[in-house]
């Protein structure tokens, strides 16, 4: 389901279950993170809920991520609370393990500043995952806001694994609809894995 017309990056909340059939697959991203083969396995399996609230705090105006994931097939729960303002932070992740990073805002032109390779292409929305070029009305959509095309980028370093990742997330236009997507690029001993993860838009989160 499409996210709602009138919903931006700026006031993103609601609940978004992640869409398999039209997501990359995520099994190489995995093997680069050091996932253990059971978990990969069953991972496919599950089903993944967002449930994200998005809020401006009054005293700086710094954008506030409040997500909550919940996996079935026994992955459980697990929350999250994130400035989007460039602060550091450090988590404990059930699937990928610890982790330390950074969340902020970008403009597709501040991805990949250091180079202009076919990850960088890709966080950009330039190309899938594949290689193939976005045809036209296809990839992140232009916010209409006054936020100037930004979106919220994730940078990620494993503690102890060795990888580095980053993540982007916005609304692009997926077969004609605006989605939720989260575009993601894990990198470990000069190998690069990309996939895209694209949720459905479920309902507003409960209050």
């Amino acid at each position: 389901m499409a996210c709602p017309a009138d919903m931006t990056l700026a006031n993103l909340s609601g609940k978004f279950v992640m869409n398999r059939k039209l997501s990359d697959p995520l099994d190489p991203l995995f093997v680069l993170q050091g996932v253990p083969w059971l978990l990969r396995k069953a991972a496919p399996l599950a089903t993944v809920t967002l449930s994200i609230n998005t809020s401006i705090q009054p005293t700086d105006g710094v954008t506030i991520l409040n997500i909550s994931i919940v996996s079935t097939g026994g992955f459980g729960a697990q929350s999250e609370t994130r400035s989007v303002d460039g602060s550091p932070f450090e988590q404990e992740n059930k699937l990928i393990g610890a982790v330390k990073g950074r969340c902020q805002w970008v403009t597709s032109e501040e991805v990949g500043r250091s180079g202009d390779g076919k990850d960088v292409q890709f966080l950009r929305g330039i190309l899938f995952y594949d290689g193939k070029k976005c045809e036209e009305g296809e990839g992140w959509e232009e916010e209409q806001d006054g936020s100037g095309g930004q979106r919220v980028h994730f940078a990620l370093e494993s503690v102890g694994k060795g990888w580095v990742a980053e993540q982007v997330g916005g609304i692009e236009r997926v077969e004609g609809e605006r989605m939720y997507v989260r575009r993601w690029v894990v990198r470990k001993g000069g190998k690069v894995e990309m996939a895209r993860m694209v949720y459905d838009y479920v309902g507003k989160v409960a209050e």
